[in-house]
């Protein structure tokens, strides 16, 4: 009986051990839509070729340590590690997903507002930036709408790039 006691309590404490991995992105723990969103993907004891990745929306391709997530739809997407040859689930990590935000249309040094007449005439072009945005990211401007009010008059002129 004691033998049996002593056998049943040393098999309720057995644990498997963990596997260890990392799944990371390389400027933030957010996604954007749109653009190329690098991950570095490392599990211990396996070699690159033997680990599966696989994500719940959108897509990832790459392999090696570098892959390259691309997202569909904002919210949270989870990038799933899986062992080739079983198919078992290594762990998973969650992100979120969201647009890029809005540019923001520039004259110069001006994103609107009074600008001084020099200034504005030494200009080649409107470009649209992102302030405080991690990726680099470029916009063209395809047409614009340009006024200038002078004393009481307005001229209005749209322009088609």
């Amino acid at each position: 009986m004691r033998n049996l006691l002593i056998t049943i309590l040393s098999c309720s404490f057995y644990l498997a051990p963990a596997q260890n991995f990392s799944v990371s992105a390389y400027k933030n723990n957010v996604f954007y839509i749109g653009v190329d969103n690098p991950l570095s993907i490392l599990v211990e004891n396996y070699p690159s070729g033997q680990v599966v990745v696989k994500t719940t929306k959108g897509e990832v391709h790459g392999q090696g340590p570098i892959h390259i997530y691309r997202g569909v739809e904002p919210g949270y997407t989870s990038i799933i590690l899986y062992k080739k040859d079983e198919l078992t689930e290594i762990g998973r990590n969650n992100f979120r997903v969201k647009y890029i935000p809005d540019p923001i249309a520039k004259v110069g040094p001006s994103a609107g507002g009074k600008i001084k007449k020099d200034v504005l005439q030494n200009q080649q072009f409107i470009r649209a930036d992102l302030e405080n945005f991690d990726f680099d990211v470029r916009f063209g401007v395809d047409s614009f709408t340009f006024n200038i009010i002078r004393t009481d008059t307005c001229f209005f002129r749209e322009l088609l790039m």
